[in-house]
């Protein structure tokens, strides 16, 4: 998903004192979809610093969660090889 600036602007964001410059029809990426085996979410997650204890999925393995201290992952769509 995208959000397209309408016309040129700054933005600023005070608390992490930052300021960004769009253009008029730039575009800011908001997310992005890719599909994940339940290793390769453990994986991400350990290099970032947080250990998977429990793995909750349906039972098409389509939908992972991960609870953690905090913040909980909840990953959607995964793929399993």
């Amino acid at each position: 998903m995208r959000l397209r600036s309408a016309w040129a602007q700054e933005v600023s964001l005070p608390r992490l004192d930052v300021d960004i410059r769009f253009e008029r029809g730039e575009e800011l990426w908001t997310e992005i979809i890719a599909k994940f085996t339940p290793d390769q979410v453990a994986d991400e997650l350990r290099s970032g610093g947080f250990a998977t204890e429990t793995t909750f999925t349906n039972d098409q393995g389509r939908y992972l969660f991960h609870p953690g201290p905090a913040p909980s992952v909840i990953v959607a769509g995964t793929s399993r090889r």
